[in-house]
């Protein structure tokens, strides 16, 4: 699991989702992979924080993470907005949706500024903001490679 920091008046941090079933076998393609038993370890024992407004992906394994973490929040907002980049695999849509889904570039690049944008007037009106999401969007939206360092920390 991957913790990104970024404090800019009021912190926004961003977090990957703790291990899922699919990080732990990527052979498995099950719709809305949960998360395994030491994901639910890494969000119960290393997850706290107290935030005015957590914007989370829709996905089961980032609800979860998020449902057992210590991570506090004043409103929780589910959006497709910060969900994985669909690119076909099944694991990454939730159990109602239609597979071999793929989104284009710019369907990618809308959600960025989507989120850029919702990040940005949540801070202009004060508050603390956390993202929880997925390895590749988040790559994606913050344009660095997540691996540790430089503000970015893997979790045990």
């Amino acid at each position: 699991m991957l913790v990104v920091t970024r404090k800019i008046k009021m912190p926004v941090d961003y977090i990957r989702h703790s291990q899922s079933t699919f990080d732990a076998n990527t052979l498995l393609r099950d719709k809305d992979a949960p998360l395994t038993h030491a994901g639910i370890h890494q969000a119960a024992t290393a997850l706290a924080g107290n935030y005015d407004v957590i914007i989370c992906s829709p996905l089961m394994c980032a609800r979860q993470t998020v449902a057992f973490s210590k991570i506090v929040a004043g409103q929780t907002q589910f959006s497709d907005m910060v969900r994985e980049i669909m690119d076909g695999n099944e694991a990454y849509l939730r159990a109602n949706d239609s597979g071999g889904q793929i989104e284009s570039k710019d369907e990618v690049t809308a959600r960025i500024h989507q989120l850029h944008g919702r990040v940005a007037e949540l801070r202009s009106q004060g508050k603390s903001v956390l993202v929880v999401s997925h390895h590749n969007f988040l790559q994606q939206f913050l344009g660095v490679s997540l691996t540790p360092g430089a503000g970015i920390t893997t979790l045990p």
